[in-house]
C-alpha cells in the first residue's frame, strides 16, 4: 500500500513515524509544504500512548526533543480573580475517598482542600516548582503515568525523521492541485522542483490531509463545522529566554485569564512560549499586545470546529485538518491519538468509516465541552468577554 502524507508539521511527521513503525512494508511519501514555524507545545497524558507504541523512552526523549516534564496544569484567575487550581496530569487516582464523597464535603465545608490534593496529591509541591520521583511512600504515583510533556516542535520533527522516517520518501514541494473521483482522491499534483520538467504527479492509495484548517485535500469531501459557543479565534505567540531557569522551569503549564480570553506560559528545555488566546469579537489586536506585553510576536488566526467527516473515501484528516479546539486543555496531540487509533482499526477493517467519524466526532464534541466550562463556571465577570 502506498500512503501519501501532505503537510510537515507535527502531525505529519507523528503520521509518517507511526506507518513506518506499523507498516514497515508500506511505501509512504511526505509533501512537506511550508515549513512549520515550531513552537512549544504542552502535552497531556494520552500523548504517553503513542511514546509507548513508537518504544520511545522518557530519557531519549527529553533529550532529543528538548523537553521537560509536565504535572499538571495551572490555572490562574479562572475560577475566580486571585486564585489558583491545579489540573493534575496524572492517571494514579486515589481510591478510597469517591469523587461524589469529595462534592459533598465541598458543598458542605468550603475549606476542603482542593480536588487536585485529595486525589492526586503529587501536585501539591508543583507550586514549589517541584515534581516528585518515584518513592514507595507516594501511592498513588507513578511517574512513567502520572506526567506529560512540553516540548519543541522543531526538535520533535527532527527527531521524528532521523529516527524513524529513513524509508519514507519526501518531497520539499506544495500541492498544486487534487483530482477527485467522486469520494476519492485519484492523484495529487505537486509544484515543479528546481530539477523537474514539470509538476509532479503523486499517486497514492490512501491520503493523509495534515495541512491544518487548510484542509487542502480534505477541504473539498468534508465540510467544516464551527463551534460558534467558543468565542477566542486569535493567539499572539512568542518565545522568550529563561532570566532565572532554576525558578522559572517549572513542571506546569500556566494559563492566565486575560481580559479577552488568556494567556499560556510553556517552559521547554531552552526556552520559554508564550502565547495571548483572545476574541477578536471582543478585543483589538493592539490592545491585546499591550496585554499581552511582548513586543515581538507571531500573530495566528484560527476557527474553532471539525469536520463533517474526518475520513472520506481514501483520505483521512488528522491534526488540525480534522478539526480545532483551543489550546487551553492541550487537546490538539490528543486528538491525534484518537483519529490514529480509528484509522488503524479502518485499515484492518476493525471498524468502518461510519464508526470512524462518530467516534472522532464524539470526542470532539466531549473536548468542546470541556474547553466551554472552563468559561462558563469562572468568576472573571468584570469584562465583556468573560460576561
Amino acid at each position: 500500500m502506498k500512503i501519501v502524507i501532505v503537510g510537515g508539521g507535527t502531525s505529519a511527521w507523528m503520521t509518517a513515524a507511526a506507518f513506518c513503525k506499523r507498516f514497515p512494508d508500506f511505501e509512504v511519501t511526505l509533501i512537506k509544504g511550508d515549513t512549520p514555524s515550531g513552537v512549544g507545545e504542552s502535552t497531556t497524558p494520552h500523548f504517553n500512548q503513542y511514546l509507548q507504541f513508537m518504544g520511545i523512552t522518557d530519557e531519549v526523549f527529553l533529550k532529543n526533543v528538548r523537553a521537560t516534564y509536565k504535572s499538571s496544569s495551572r490555572f490562574e484567575d479562572f475560577s475566580s480573580l486571585g486564585e489558583v487550581f491545579h489540573y493534575p496530569n496524572g492517571q494514579s487516582v486515589r481510591t478510597d475517598i469517591t469523587f461524589h464523597q469529595w462534592m459533598q464535603a465541598k458543598a458542605l465545608f468550603p475549606n476542603t482542600p482542593p480536588f487536585a490534593e485529595v486525589f492526586m496529591p503529587f501536585v501539591t509541591i508543583a507550586e514549589q516548582g517541584k515534581l516528585p520521583l518515584n518513592h514507595p511512600k507516594l501511592t498513588p504515583y507513578d511517574l512513567s503515568k502520572d506526567r506529560s510533556f512540553h516540548l519543541d516542535a522543531k526538535s520533535f520533527i527532527k527527531f521524528l525523521e532521523t529516527s524513524f522516517c529513513k524509508g519514507v520518501e519526501i518531497l520539499d514541494s506544495k500541492v498544486k492541485s487534487v483530482r477527485y473521483d467522486g469520494q476519492r482522491i485519484k492523484h495529487v499534483v505537486v509544484e515543479r522542483g528546481p530539477y523537474d520538467n514539470g509538476p509532479k504527479t503523486v499517486y497514492g492509495d490512501l491520503y493523509i490531509d495534515c495541512t491544518g484548517q487548510a484542509g487542502a485535500l480534505i477541504g473539498a469531501l468534508s465540510p467544516w463545522k464551527d463551534y460558534e459557543g467558543i468565542l477566542t479565534d486569535t493567539a499572539l505567540v512568542t518565545r522568550t529566554e529563561y532570566t532565572n531557569k532554576e525558578k522559572q522551569m517549572v513542571p506546569y503549564t500556566n494559563a492566565k485569564g486575560m481580559s479577552a480570553g488568556w494567556t499560556w506560559t510553556i517552559p521547554t528545555r531552552d526556552y520559554i512560549s508564550r502565547g495571548y488566546v483572545f476574541s477578536s469579537k471582543f478585543q483589538k489586536e493592539s490592545d491585546a499586545a499591550e496585554e499581552f506585553g511582548w513586543d515581538e510576536y507571531k500573530v495566528v488566526k484560527f476557527s474553532n470546529g471539525r469536520r463533517l467527516r474526518a475520513w472520506v473515501g481514501n483520505c483521512i484528516s488528522i491534526g488540525i485538518s480534522q478539526g480545532f479546539i483551543e489550546p487551553l486543555e492541550a487537546t490538539s496531540l490528543g486528538l491525534y491519538e484518537e483519529i490514529c487509533r480509528q484509522s488503524w482499526d479502518g485499515i484492518f477493517g476493525l471498524n468502518d468509516w461510519n464508526s470512524c467519524n462518530k467516534r472522532v466526532r464524539l470526542e470532539m464534541e466531549r473536548l468542546q465541552n470541556i474547553i466551554l466550562w472552563h468559561y462558563q463556571y469562572g468568576s472573571k465577570y468584570d469584562t465583556p468577554f468573560w460576561e
